[in-house]
């Protein structure tokens, strides 16, 4: 497996500070947050109706905490992604969501020019080694899209969810 970046020397020096960064940064954000109401926790037992909350406003979660993570990632080549944008405008003229139509530049604008998402027909999560990609293996897809074809494992192909997107609708019965 190439290496696209070598590791620096004294890079693990570097990971140890920029950790114990975090961790200062981290125990600031717990200061600066004890003054806050702790989060009301109403348990109810299974018989009762649940309790109503009337009034949400002192409720809160803490979120924004930075953590350092180390975990394998697969490499994406944002060039084969672009060519694939290119491919379709020049077909068609259009980026359009290949399942349920959506047409970015309609709907918001100019700010929406050549963009979308691009999805993998296969998954590169489940490659083992390096794998050819070829435009072919790749769909227009719009965010939404884009995430419920990934909400299954494997994911939903783009026409098993055009498919289920009809029958939501109502075009379509199901088997």
């Amino acid at each position: 497996m190439k290496r696209k970046r070598p590791i620096a020397e004294g890079a693990d020096e570097e990971m140890r500070e920029f950790a114990e960064m975090i961790a200062n940064s981290q125990e600031r954000k717990l200061a600066e947050n004890e003054n806050r109401k702790p989060i009301r926790w109403i348990a109810a037992a299974p018989t009762q109706t649940p309790v109503d909350i009337a009034d949400d406003s002192d409720f809160f979660a803490t979120e924004g905490a930075a953590s350092l993570r180390m975990h394998f990632q697969r490499e994406r080549d944002r060039g084969i992604i672009d060519r694939k944008r290119r491919q379709v405008l020049a077909q068609s003229g259009l980026l359009v969501c290949c399942v349920c139509q959506f047409d970015f530049l309609k709907f918001y604008g100019p700010i929406a020019k050549d963009f979308c998402e691009v999805h993998h027909l296969s998954p590169l999560g489940d490659v083992v080694a390096e794998i050819e990609t070829r435009l072919e293996d790749l769909a227009i897809v719009c965010a939404n899209c884009h995430r419920i074809l990934h909400r299954r494992r494997p994911p939903l192909s783009p026409d098993e969810l055009r498919a289920l997107i009809e029958i939501a609708d109502g075009r379509r019965q199901p088997c």
